[in-house]
């Protein structure tokens, strides 16, 4: 397999170029279709054998595969099975020396995007690939539809529960929380029924704290819309998350070199939660630092908060936003507070996304335009 060296969507990612698969057995055309695409936009690797193609799609995300079926000796409706199982986000075009009609019927009819006759043109097979990018890209967007879809159901139903049980369970366990609390202070240090009841206190304080995320999530937030500046509104999160967690001893670095940037008060809300999500990833590590950037992007203010923790497997990047969905031990997490984040950073048509590498850290963005 040989390689070849989108616009950036992140920056400080590494490289955001389109990437291209080439099955073919001849080495003409693969190093005809490697030298077609620019460098700065798309990067090509060319596989020889299917095996080497699976390989390839196991290791990294392709865009788009151009393969000669005849020429790789496959099977074309069994590999755009295959295909489509390991990299279902691959756009397929397959390459044909033969040109006919009912050919390329049959390889559409399995799952190829488009098809191109052999000897091919540069400007016919630019014209294939942009319009195959933006057939994937319209395919992500309707993913993302669909996702943002679920999403709503299940924050309808969170409501619908949330109204009626979080009302109904806030009063008995306030009074509950006193009478334990009463209790607590008049029995004396070590004694084991005061021990049992400090267990039982903090068991009530969880179930306090889901009631209220509950209520928080399912209602319509209502945030802070008056611009505030940008580095003061940083530095109050992190004190407020450090005041909670006194024994951290992680290293918070906050840099905004442009003191004229302001953002939505609200979005203190979303600044604690990433602070101290990072500083639970991070743990006990004993070089633990989280570093906290900002910056003005043409109409766009970002802000980057980057830890060294441990990482999100890519299984659950996805899923990171999604309600009640949480990384963190049993106990630990209510899997609202990205949820959270997510509702209220969309309230200021911002975006917020992330990159992770498991043992190596993750990387939050928080992107919202200057002027709402």
């Amino acid at each position: 397999m040989t390689e070849s060296s989108a616009i950036p969507i992140r920056p400080g990612v590494a490289d955001e170029r389109v990437r291209i698969l080439v099955l073919d057995h001849d080495a003409e055309t693969r190093e005809a279709l490697a030298e077609i695409f620019p460098n700065d936009r798309f990067r090509v690797t060319c596989a020889e054998t299917s095996a080497a193609a699976s390989d390839a799609l196991e290791r990294f995300p392709v865009a788009l595969l151009l393969v000669d079926f005849a020429q790789a000796d496959l099977e074309a409706d069994r590999f755009l099975r295959e295909i489509s199982r390991l990299s279902p986000d691959t756009v397929v075009v397959a390459l044909t020396g033969r040109g006919s009609v009912k050919e390329a019927v049959e390889y559409m009819r399995d799952g190829a995007y488009d098809v191109v006759t052999k000897p091919f043109g540069t400007d016919d097979m630019a014209r294939v690939v942009e319009k195959a990018m933006k057939h994937q890209a319209v395919c992500r967007h309707n993913e993302e539809l669909k996702r943002k879809l679920a999403t709503s159901e299940k924050l309808a139903v969170i409501g619908r529960l949330a109204s009626g049980v979080a009302h109904e369970l806030n009063s008995p366990l306030d009074g509950v929380l006193r009478f334990v609390n009463l209790s607590i202070d008049k029995l004396p240090e070590g004694d084991s029924v005061r021990e049992y009841l400090v267990e039982a206190k903090t068991g009530l304080v969880r179930m306090a704290d889901i009631v209220r995320s509950l209520l928080r999530f399912s209602r319509n937030l209502v945030v802070e819309n008056e611009p505030k500046a940008l580095h003061p509104m940083l530095v109050d999160a992190a004190a407020q998350v450090r005041h909670a967690n006194a024994s951290s001893k992680i290293v918070v670095d906050i840099s905004v070199p442009d003191e004229t940037l302001a953002v939505p008060a609200g979005l203190i809300q979303v600044f604690t939660n990433l602070i101290k999500n990072a500083l639970d990833a991070i743990g006990d590590r004993p070089d633990g630092r989280l570093r906290i950037e900002a910056e003005g992007i043409d109409d766009v203010v970002e802000i980057r908060f980057v830890d060294n923790g441990c990482g999100i497997p890519e299984k659950d990047r996805r899923k990171i936003f999604e309600p009640f969905f949480t990384t963190k031990d049993v106990g630990k997490g209510t899997g609202l507070g990205l949820a959270i984040c997510a509702r209220i950073v969309e309230k200021f048509n911002g975006a917020i996304d992330l990159s992770s590498e498991v043992d190596r850290g993750t990387t939050f963005f928080v992107r919202v335009p200057r002027k709402r």
